[in-house]
């Protein structure tokens, strides 16, 4: 079971990031519309 416990705690690491990272965009997005829509393309 141990082996398991690495992983999962890489997986919740991960997911926590691309939620730091999707709030990111949006502030960016609301700051500068026209920026954060050609970093989306």
């Amino acid at each position: 079971m141990r082996d398991y416990q690495p992983a999962l705690t890489l997986l919740y690491a991960v997911r926590s990031l691309e939620m730091q990272v999707r709030k990111a965009r949006a502030r960016v997005k609301e700051a500068l519309p026209l920026e954060g829509s050609l970093a989306g393309t």
